[in-house]
């Protein structure tokens, strides 16, 4: 019996760059979520602005919600929800 495996969704990371006026500067496109979330919280670590992580079903999160996650005060599902 053959059994359909459903792709594991990739995730970017995108940031406002100081300088740039263009909008954000998308990272990779094939993170997993832990690297998407462990690259996010880096970056907001060292104060970059409009930290966002999409997927490639136009789901994102940025703001509060995603800083909470790298907190460990949230949860992150791979629907790029904070729970």
């Amino acid at each position: 019996m053959w059994a359909l495996v459903k792709p594991k969704m990739k995730y970017f990371v995108s940031y406002a760059m100081a300088g740039v006026p263009k909008g954000p500067v998308a990272i990779d496109g094939n993170l997993s979520l832990e690297e998407a979330l462990s690259l996010a919280g880096q970056l907001i670590a060292e104060g970059s602005q409009d930290v966002f992580i999409g997927d490639g079903n136009d789901n994102q999160i940025g703001g509060e919600e995603l800083a909470a996650c790298c907190r460990g005060e949230k949860k992150l599902t791979p629907d790029l929800r904070a729970v």
